[in-house]
């Protein structure tokens, strides 16, 4: 077997440290043109409301896999057959159905979107590989998502959700060698509020790319070390930036952090901006303000909560929600496994929608990480995570009772001695008696 190549999934339980199920997927030669490799972290969905949770992973045997439940069964229609898949399988809503389609991308340069029978919506060649996973975005706020994808040397197309084509002035060749995926949030050209584009940060070999995807302009910030091939991350970095801080790495070991500095206007709150991680929460591939969100402000520190409850003030921003259309999330707040200290279903019927609840404090004074969590029908999140303090001040308030005494007597001794040049220490003298 040393000559053969096997992928697989395996599914363990982490508080017991226990193989709860593995099921193999391919086994190839290693010698092989298309060896059983995995390259990417699975998607983990439900591609519609009635199925279980499924496993979607692509593999360089170029095979689709859904698998469905605990049990990993393969859906009917999957596996689906490809060129190598490099690349996470991207999930999104991209034709208004309420179902999640599969968009991915292969070596040959076939971008395919698959429903959650298996059925192949369309297919667009670029001709070009595609290393990177496709990302969505709402850009003419209609039904249908687009789909923003970047090939190997530097191509970036924008593909209409529902049919495949691509949009006009797309593709756009950045004549680079790129093997990230993009980055997407909103840059302001000028100093209007109200006048805000959807951009893409590209990281590449020669450099940083923002293209804008509304006006087509590219313009490119030099870097004087090779660009790693990972998506840029964004996040709330510099508390007195209106603005989000972008962070990239190089090849030579730099790291690199940008200012956006854009000014949003006042219904716009720019935490719906960040995007820290290459998939959000792991199965992200949508621009937050294009689907949905958990708003919880910018600037989250640490926080004092004392007594029984303590109030917890939150927003979800979900584009596509309404009175006609309502949209159902589960809410939870925890601190760890530990604590469950709240477990909610909310109903939303406008797209930016307020809640408060009084929640339960922990049983004990402690200092912790509470995380706040959001998740929609499709198994999708969305998470915010601070440092609150649970009815520690006592505690304080008693360590500085006991140690204010001791900090007044060294004080006051040192006060008395202020005039003395030289200070007599007590000698003891050990006497040993004769025998």
């Amino acid at each position: 077997l040393v000559d053969y190549a096997a992928a697989g999934i395996v599914i363990v339980d982490l508080k017991t440290r226990e193989i709860v199920k593995q099921k193999l997927l391919s086994l190839t030669k290693l010698s092989s043109d298309q060896p059983a490799y995995l390259l990417a972290s699975p998607t983990v969905v439900k591609l519609a409301k009635h199925m279980p949770m499924c496993v979607i992973i692509g593999s360089v045997a170029g095979q689709l896999h859904v698998l469905q439940g605990a049990e990993l069964q393969e859906t009917l229609g999957f596996p689906i057959t490809m060129d190598s898949i490099s690349a996470q399988v991207a999930v999104e809503d991209v034709t208004g159905d309420g179902f999640l389609e599969m968009v991915v991308g292969d070596d040959s340069g076939n971008i395919v979107c698959v429903n959650h029978k298996g059925v192949r919506l369309w297919e667009q060649e670029t001709q070009v590989s595609i290393e990177s996973s496709v990302l969505f975005a709402n850009l003419y706020s209609d039904k249908s998502m687009e789909i923003i994808l970047i090939t190997k040397f530097g191509d970036l197309w924008v593909l209409n959700g529902k049919t495949g084509l691509p949009d006009k002035g797309f593709p756009m060749t950045l004549n680079t060698l790129v093997h990230s995926s993009v980055h997407l949030l909103h840059l302001s050209p000028s100093t209007s509020k109200s006048d805000y584009h959807l951009s893409a940060v590209i990281p590449a070999i020669s450099g940083m790319y923002i293209v804008d995807l509304n006006a087509r302009c590219v313009d490119m910030i030099p870097t004087s070390g090779d660009m790693v091939p990972h998506t840029v991350q964004s996040d709330h970095i510099d508390p007195f930036n209106p603005g989000l801080e972008l962070l990239a790495t190089s090849l030579s070991g730099e790291l690199v952090c940008l200012s956006t500095g854009t000014v949003h206007s006042p219904d716009f709150d720019v935490s719906i901006e960040t995007w820290p991680s290459d998939a959000l929460n792991g199965n992200g591939f949508t621009h937050k303000k294009s689907s949905f969100a958990l708003v919880c402000g910018r600037g989250l520190s640490t926080r004092d909560a004392s007594g029984k409850t303590f109030l917890l003030n939150f927003k979800i921003h979900d584009k596509q929600a309404s009175e006609t259309t309502p949209r159902s999330f589960n809410v939870t707040l925890s601190i760890g496994r530990r604590y469950i200290l709240l477990k909610e279903s909310v109903i939303l019927t406008s797209s930016l929608q307020s809640f408060e609840y009084y929640v339960p404090t922990p049983p004990i004074p402690t200092r912790s990480t509470m995380t706040l969590e959001i998740c929609n029908d499709h198994g999708q999140c969305d998470h915010a995570s601070f440092t609150v303090r649970f009815n520690v001040s006592f505690e304080d308030t008693l360590a500085w009772c006991l140690a204010l005494p001791f900090f007044a007597l060294v004080a006051s001794y040192l006060w008395l001695l202020r005039n003395e040049s030289t200070i007599s220490l007590p000698t003891v003298i050990k006497i040993q008696k004769r025998s």
